[in-house]
């Protein structure tokens, strides 16, 4: 019984870990897509990113599959859908639409990504204080 019971908590923690590996893989895959240099490109000279359709689309793909903390899922659906308007917008002839989608995109990004930073120093039992925003 005391084997079984070791068990059911190495378990519990190996989940943990894992589900912690999956946030930490999603949010480098966010903080690294580019979004933010498509950003600054729009704000530059208005030109928008051949791949930012594509790449609204899979950051919304990781955002939906990504199993978030639960404190996190209203935001991620948030950022989810930030994503799927950038996706609807890029493509069309508005360039200012596109734009703002994209900065919404962007902003939207950044405040998720700070939650779940602060998410995972809290699980890794650091102080983080004020949390680095990165761009």
């Amino acid at each position: 019984m005391a084997g079984a019971l070791l068990t059911a908590a190495c378990d519990g923690g190996a989940s943990e870990s894992a589900a912690n590996a999956d946030v930490i893989n999603a949010v480098n895959i966010l903080e690294t897509s580019g979004l933010h240099e498509m950003d600054e490109a729009v704000k530059k000279d208005g030109s928008i990113s051949p791949d930012a359709k594509t790449t609204a689309e899979k950051l919304q793909t990781i955002v939906l599959l990504t199993e978030w903390p639960k404190d996190l899922q209203p935001q991620a659906r948030a950022l989810a859908a930030l994503f799927a308007e950038m996706a609807r917008v890029v493509e069309g002839d508005d360039k200012a639409k596109a734009g703002d989608a994209i900065k919404k995109a962007h902003d939207g990004y950044h405040d998720f990504t700070h939650g779940v930073w602060e998410h995972l120093y809290d699980e890794a039992g650091l102080t983080s204080g004020t949390a680095s925003h990165g761009h």
